[in-house]
């Protein structure tokens, strides 16, 4: 239980580290996504002991695939609360739809789960500086030995969104 635990906390982060990095651009999209996807993917079937199927290779590369494009892709509106709801809730849905659609997953709490908050995730965007403000942040640049990092209310987002998109993979 106690490593379950661990290991969502871990997807979480990871998840909203990879989104980061890339907003900073201390990374590109695509070296950075796909990998950290399947990791957090892989680390949610770790307790699965029983010997992997082909459809279940199929169906982490059809989810890396989409919670990648749907990070990389597409044309974003940061202050249209509507726009961004679709812009990460429509994937979501994609994601799911042909794996419950073939039976290689079923529709329950977590998938659910999934959906409401990549819709979530994309409402948060337009209140972003609100959030910021209201937890009483400072935007701020620090360089480092990887370069510089931004902390502002458009990484603060980035980071729900990433923890929702990728990090909550672990769930499904």
């Amino acid at each position: 239980m106690l490593i379950t635990i661990l290991l969502i906390f871990l997807s979480i982060v990871l998840g909203s580290a990879a989104r980061m990095s890339v907003g900073n651009g201390l990374s590109s999209r695509w070296a950075t996504y796909p990998p950290v996807a399947a990791i957090i993917l892989l680390a949610g079937a770790w307790p699965i002991l029983e010997p992997i199927q082909t459809e279940t290779i199929l169906l982490h590369l059809w989810m890396v695939l989409v919670a990648s494009l749907s990070l990389g892709m597409g044309y974003t509106q940061w202050e249209n609360r509507t726009w961004m709801m679709c812009r990460y809730g429509l994937p979501s849905v994609v994601l799911l739809a042909l794996p419950i659609s073939l039976g290689l997953l079923g529709l329950g709490v977590p998938q659910i789960l999934y959906v409401l908050i990549c819709l979530g995730s994309g409402a948060f965007y337009p209140s972003r500086q609100r959030a910021f403000e209201l937890l009483r942040l400072r935007e701020a640049s620090y360089q480092t030995p990887i370069g510089l990092i931004a902390v502002d209310s458009s990484r603060l987002a980035e980071a729900c969104l990433g923890a929702a998109v990728l990090g909550g993979l672990i769930f499904l």
